[in-house]
């Protein structure tokens, strides 16, 4: 064999390596995805101003969270968070309207694609204008955030 062969199957063979292409199967089984079930579970929802005008009241709806996309979550792993104008941000309480915000949702057990909330003010006023909201939705069980967004209310 000449020079130029042997340095053109050395230079495949180094390519091969460096891009991984070659190895035994028991690696390659070692680095593949298990199959124990443990599935990737992604989530959409989607926020719109309410139609209610903000008044300097508390009590007013801000907005209309829909899920869009995703699995069934208990009502029990909710989390909803806002916060107004870059304040702090406040955990929404479901169906308590004493609270600094709240949501209300239907009466099933969980959140499904299609399902709404609608958050709204507790007593105090939290927007009496126009205001930016920020809202994270959480599933409080895995400590995970399942999508975060934010609407402009007025």
């Amino acid at each position: 064999m000449n020079k130029s062969k042997i340095f053109k199957v050395l230079l495949l063979a180094a390519t091969l390596l460096l891009a991984g292409c070659t190895g035994d199967a028991e690696e390659e089984e070692e680095l593949a995805p298990s199959d124990d079930g443990g599935e990737l579970s992604t989530y959409s929802f989607e926020g719109s101003d309410s139609a209610q005008d903000n008044s300097v009241n508390g009590g007013d709806e801000l907005l209309l969270v829909v899920l869009d996309y995703g699995d069934a979550i208990s009502w029990a792993s909710v989390e909803v968070t806002i916060s107004v104008n870059d304040e702090a941000p406040m955990i929404c309480e479901p169906n308590d309207s004493s609270a600094s915000c709240t949501y209300d949702h239907d009466a099933d057990q969980e959140w499904n694609v299609g399902d709404e909330i609608m958050i709204s003010e507790g007593q105090n006023d939290l927007c009496s204008e126009e205001c930016d909201i920020a809202v994270t939705i959480k599933n409080k069980q895995e400590s995970k955030i399942l999508d975060s967004f934010e609407v402009l209310a007025s």
